[in-house]
């Protein structure tokens, strides 16, 4: 599943030691708090490199769908051990690039699709009833929650830059 992407993605770049499969719960934890269904659609590995993808979505009317495409890179992967609160624990050294995209789908069911009667409809609709309503709060919503995604993971990663000035709006 590809996603268009109206605003450049957001990416997260990481170089360091951390705990992969704490991060990854942590991360579908939080979509399923915010109430997304989850999904991993693609898993590669090759000898130090993964990439993983995630295409959670949620539906919010009848009409709206939220859409989040996930991309992670994962490269040069060593497993390595840490002494942490006075216990060894295996830990991951890598380098990290996650690109995350958000897309709010109209009629993801495809109610006005089969008669062209009814495409014109949906086009009226969507032009003059439906738009400003749609730009001004639903893709404003889904990018904010893309905004917190981001946070969450730079919080858990212990980034330098762990807020972000939109963390509390929606």
């Amino acid at each position: 599943m590809d996603i268009a992407l109206k605003p450049l993605p957001l990416i997260l770049k990481y170089d360091g030691i951390f705990d992969l499969d704490s991060f990854y719960k942590k991360c579908v934890a939080w979509f399923e708090e915010q109430g997304y269904q989850f999904e991993e659609t693609a898993y590669k590995a090759k000898k130090d490199e993964e990439e993983i993808l995630w295409a959670p979505w949620k539906n919010i009317t009848d009409y709206i769908r939220f859409t989040i495409a996930v991309r992670l890179f994962i490269k040069d992967i060593e497993e390595v051990e840490v002494i942490k609160d006075g216990k060894k624990v295996k830990l991951t050294k890598a380098r990290l690039r996650i690109e995350m995209r958000c897309d709010p789908v109209k009629d993801y069911s495809g109610r006005f699709k089969g008669h062209p009667f009814l495409g014109k409809i949906k086009d009226f609709y969507e032009r003059f009833i439906f738009k400003k309503e749609f730009e001004t709060v639903w893709e404003d919503m889904l990018y904010y929650h893309l905004y917190k995604l981001q946070t969450l993971m730079k919080e858990y990663l212990d980034s330098d830059t762990k807020t972000n000035a939109f963390y509390n709006v929606w």
